[in-house]
């Protein structure tokens, strides 16, 4: 990470957010991880809360998840109905598609919302941008569209930095061939 990506000077505290955004395997997380090491050794206080809530068990994880999804509802419940709404008229394939995207988003919203207010730099391998992708994935409607109609998220997100990561198709393949755990809708076929 260069110095003059690092806007923060020992005596000032500031808050970072950062989103790793790309196709599942892609090697965001690994990537989080190495920039989290790297600032860790400046001194700087690094939370990767996504990266976090997804090294719990399975049952752990999934109450965690839910209980910043419901913090979204009862926090900005305007934004909740609105989410819902727009989720609903992407032309998911199925409705559970539809109830697995919009609860992954009003999860990263609330994450994002949650940490922007606290000190330090907050690594996200999952967030808005990622979120919004995921809906995209099996949706019927064009990019730019999806973007323009979740573009309330992305306010409300005040994101710093968006951060995309690529890989060739040969080791994005290999890697979704080894994950075992169902996490994703996108495989290598």
């Amino acid at each position: 990470v260069p110095r003059a990506c690092l806007p923060f000077a020992a005596n000032r505290v500031m808050t970072l957010n950062v989103e790793f955004v790309g196709l599942p395997g892609t090697g965001k997380t690994t990537l989080s991880r190495e920039v989290s090491e790297e600032l860790a050794t400046r001194g700087l206080s690094v939370s990767e809360p996504t990266h976090e809530l997804e090294r719990r068990s399975k049952f752990r994880r999934i109450i965690s998840k839910a209980m910043f999804a419901a913090a979204s509802f009862v926090l900005a419940p305007r934004v909740g109905i609105a989410m819902s709404r727009t989720t609903l008229n992407t032309d998911q394939r199925s409705l559970t598609d539809s109830v697995r995207v919009l609860f992954n988003l009003l999860y990263v919203t609330d994450v994002v919302t949650t940490k922007r207010s606290a000190d330090g730099v907050y690594l996200l391998d999952q967030g808005p941008y990622q979120g919004i992708w995921s809906v995209g994935l099996r949706s019927s409607h064009e990019w730019g569209d999806l973007l323009n109609q979740f573009d309330y998220i992305f306010r409300r997100s005040k994101l710093d930095l968006v951060v995309f990561v690529e890989t060739d198709k040969s080791t994005l393949v290999n890697r979704l061939n080894k994950r075992t755990s169902g996490d994703t809708r996108f495989g290598p076929g």
